[in-house]
């Protein structure tokens, strides 16, 4: 190839750019910014997801969960296909939710004057979907599936409210950074796009 022919090749664009000068960020300040969203993502391991319809109380709700691991997740969905023929889609896709719900709570709170904390029983925190929560909020509980009983007795039987929560849960697990309450509850943006 000549040199010439090299004069008529076009300049390969910029990989990233400042879009409001249209000039390449400094490196420097490039990977700061990589470094400080890397270290926001690795801080942030546990959140609070409100459960619906318990604000009408004046007490707001909330599970805290925190990340589960994949070996974590795997064991939730070999317990569940064990459990559960191939052609029981529902109950699969129903109880792998509800099991990884019960495997990353962390405890259910409650919302005090903008503050959260721990529901409790004769002061001892309720720890998760477990007979102290159900003894506290009257659930009925299924003796042979207590932990599953009683998430699906939180939600009152309803399922579509349980799945939209699962949703945000996994919608947070996805990208902890993620503030799910606001995006769904206050801006009724569940995708974060504006």
């Amino acid at each position: 190839m000549s040199d010439h022919e090299h004069e008529h090749e076009p300049e390969a664009p910029p990989l990233v750019t400042d879009l409001a000068s249209g000039e390449l960020p400094k490196e420097g300040s490039l990977l700061d910014a990589l470094v400080q969203a890397r270290d926001e993502i690795a801080s942030s391991t546990e959140t609070y997801l409100m459960v619906p319809g318990y604000q009408k109380s004046g007490f707001p709700l909330f599970v805290k969960y925190a990340l589960i691991s994949g070996d974590d997740i795997a064991r939730v969905g070999r317990k569940v296909q064990q459990e559960f023929p191939r052609n029981k889609v529902y109950e699969r896709n129903l109880y792998s939710l509800v099991d990884m719900m019960i495997e990353a709570c962390r405890g259910i709170y409650v919302e005090v004057d903008g503050n959260k904390q721990p529901l409790t029983v004769d002061g001892v925190a309720i720890a998760g979907f477990n007979e102290d929560l159900a003894s506290a909020l009257q659930l009925d509980v299924n003796g042979n599936q207590p932990a599953r009983s009683t998430v699906i007795g939180l939600f009152v039987n309803n399922i579509t409210a349980l799945l939209t929560h699962g949703f945000l849960l996994q919608r947070w697990m996805g990208d902890t950074t993620v503030d799910v309450n606001k995006e769904f509850y206050e801006e009724g943006n569940l995708l974060g796009t504006t």
